[in-house]
């Protein structure tokens, strides 16, 4: 499982987290991906990396947020 972490500067940088199961770090970050594309209402999106799985999102000529990917364990 993988927690996606994601802030947007059109929304005042409020947070917005959730996980996804699936079992590799590619999986999350297509899934990381399609999220930011159907958020954004765009295609047209560059993931600028910060961390091993931190990215800052640019879209539209300019940062629009950032994107974290971290992986978790099931909740008990």
């Amino acid at each position: 499982m993988y927690s996606i972490y994601y802030s947007l500067s059109d929304s005042d940088w409020q947070g917005v987290e959730f996980t996804t199961n699936v079992n590799t770090q590619v999986k999350a970050f297509m899934v990381a991906v399609k999220e930011m594309r159907r958020v954004l209402a765009t295609k047209a999106v560059e993931f600028l990396i910060v961390d091993e799985m931190e990215f800052v999102v640019w879209a539209y000529g300019t940062c629009k947020g950032f994107l974290r990917i971290t992986e978790c364990g099931p909740k008990t």
